[in-house]
């Protein structure tokens, strides 16, 4: 209607990608929005900008992320200011790997509170001669906040039960 030949470039802002979707939509929506710019016309050049706080997200940006022409930004508060700041993109795989990666920075894919049972496990596992007191009370942390088939459970049994204590 204009009478201007069509943009040859699109750029698309997208905040919150995640917002609203089920986990299963959030690992295929940017394969998904890549797929459908190259079947509306593979003449238009596209800068796909996504800002996500989503593992999910990221792990599927795996799939199409081409190192040669794409990008991974980390926005960062430092010294109260916020910075942008460009990192290496590295294929975590899974998205609990995303999770404690350094774009999330989260010390454990778990709750805060057996992230802490944990942290105080560790602790007591470094320890020559732990406190079997201790170790019962972070035992019932433990069992209080880990699922029962959660990975460190093995090497926690082992350590309880060489310290006297029964797991």
């Amino acid at each position: 209607m204009a009478r201007k030949p069509p943009e040859a470039q699109l750029i698309m802002l997208v905040d919150e990608m995640e917002a609203h979707l089920h986990p299963r939509w959030q690992r295929q929506i940017i394969p998904g929005l890549m797929g459908v710019v190259l079947i509306l016309s593979k003449d238009i050049q596209m800068q796909l900008h996504v800002a996500t706080h989503s593992p999910l997200v990221m792990a599927s940006a795996e799939a199409v992320f081409d190192e040669t022409r794409d990008a991974l930004h980390h926005l960062e508060l430092v010294d109260k200011r916020v910075t942008l700041n460009r990192v290496p993109f590295v294929r975590y795989g899974r998205s609990d790997d995303w999770l404690t990666s350094p774009i999330f920075g989260l010390g454990q894919p778990r709750s805060l509170p057996a992230e802490h049972a944990i942290e105080s496990a560790r602790r007591l596992q470094m320890q020559d001669r732990p406190d079997p007191a201790e170790v019962r009370s972070v035992d019932g942390e433990l069992r209080k906040h880990l699922a029962d088939d959660d990975d460190f459970w093995p090497r926690w049994r082992y350590f309880a039960e060489r310290d006297g204590v029964d797991p």
